[in-house]
C-alpha cells in the first residue's frame, strides 16, 4: 500500500492533491493511503506501507514546520527499509532538507509558475518518458546538492527539477506530475486572485500532461 503524506495546509489544495493523485494512480497494483502530515502521530507503525508519496504545500520547506521531525523519521524509516520514497514539490525540497541539510534549500531566485516541457535523464522513475510537459509552481529550490544526488531534470531557472538520491529508489521532482492543465489554471487562480497578471497562459498541448502518469505507475511498480 502507498501511503501518500499530504502537506497541503489549504483544505481545497489538499483535497484537489488526494483526487488527482488518486487518479494517478488509479489502475496499479497498489491501493493508497492518504495522511496529512498535520495527523501524522496517527501513523503508528508505518511497515505494513510498501512506497511513501509526500505532497507539494503552499508552506516552506525553507522554514521549520510542525511535521518536520516526524515526516523526516518516516522518510528515514522507509530508505532503511529499502522502500521507494517520492517528493514532489514541497516533498523534493523536503527530501533535499532532510538527506543533504537545510543549507540546500533556498527561496529561488527566479520562481516558476507555468508550464515547462523538460528532459528527462533516463532513469527507472521516468521510464517510457524522455521528456514531460508539466506544470511548474514553486517560490523554493533544492541547490547545491552532494555528489550522491544525480540530478535528472533541470530547467533554464531551475538547476535542479528532479533527482534520484544514491542508487536508492529515493527521488524528488520539483515539477508536478500531478496536475494537468485544468488543475494548474484553477490553483492559479486562487493563488493569484489578488494579481491576475501573473496566472499563466494555458499549454499549447494540454493533452500531452496525461502522459505523465507513467511517473505515477512506474513508482508504484517500483519494489514490486
Amino acid at each position: 500500500m502507498i501511503l501518500v503524506v499530504n502537506c497541503f495546509k489549504e483544505e481545497a489544495f489538499a483535497v484537489d492533491f488526494d483526487r488527482v493523485v488518486a487518479g494517478r494512480l488509479e489502475g496499479s497494483a497498489q491501493p493508497c493511503r492518504f495522511l496529512r502530515a498535520a495527523e501524522l502521530e496517527r501513523l503508528g507503525d508505518p511497515s505494513p506501507y510498501s512506497h511513501l508519496l509526500i505532497s507539494g504545500s503552499v508552506a516552506s520547506a525553507t522554514e521549520d514546520q510542525p511535521w518536520d521531525l516526524p515526516l523526516a523519521g518516516l522518510v528515514r524509516a522507509f530508505m532503511d527499509a529499502g522502500k521507494p520514497v517520492l517528493g514532489i514539490c514541497y516533498g523534493h525540497q523536503f527530501l533535499a532538507k532532510v538527506l543533504a541539510g537545510p543549507g540546500h534549500v533556498r527561496k529561488a531566485p527566479k520562481p516558476e509558475f507555468g508550464f515547462l516541457t523538460l528532459r528527462l535523464a533516463p532513469n527507472p522513475l521516468f521510464r517510457g518518458l524522455p521528456e514531460t510537459l508539466a506544470m511548474t509552481s514553486h517560490f523554493d529550490e533544492a541547490c547545491d546538492l552532494p555528489p550522491e544526488f544525480k540530478v535528472l531534470a533541470a530547467s533554464a531557472d531551475c538547476a535542479v527539477h528532479a533527482f534520484q538520491y544514491r542508487d536508492l529508489p529515493v527521488w524528488g521532482v520539483q515539477f508536478h506530475p500531478e496536475y494537468g492543465a485544468e488543475e494548474g489554471d484553477r490553483i492559479w487562480k486562487e493563488v493569484f486572485c489578488c494579481t491576475p497578471g501573473m496566472i499563466p497562459p494555458a499549454p499549447e498541448e494540454p493533452a500531452r500532461m496525461e502522459q505523465n502518469r507513467l511517473i505515477f505507475r512506474n513508482f508504484a511498480d517500483c519494489g514490486n
